[in-house]
């Protein structure tokens, strides 16, 4: 082969081997930002999960609160009401 065969199978090879880097390149931007979107996804559903676990404890505590804030009210007409009935009896 003479010098100039070689050269143009250099550049074609050189050509070839530019567009396939080109093309890998590309290809990987791509997958970078499926892989961007699937992690936000996930991102989203355990915070959305943590979230609700979050709300859930609260609304339990606010039940147990306002049960307890129930129960000394009622302990306290009780109270009251013993008293009363202390004071009906000593007059």
């Amino acid at each position: 082969m003479t010098i100039k065969k070689y050269r143009d199978k250099y550049q074609t090879s050189k050509k070839s081997l530019i567009q396939e880097n080109t093309d890998l390149k590309i290809e990987n931007q791509v997958i970078k930002r499926q892989l961007l979107s699937i992690r936000n996804l996930i991102d989203d559903i355990l915070t959305e999960d943590i979230l609700e676990e979050y709300q859930t404890k609260q609304e339990e505590k606010t039940k147990k609160l306002k049960t307890k804030q129930i129960k000394s009210e009622l302990k306290e007409n009780e109270t009251q009401e013993k008293e009363q009935n202390k004071e009906g009896q000593n007059e």
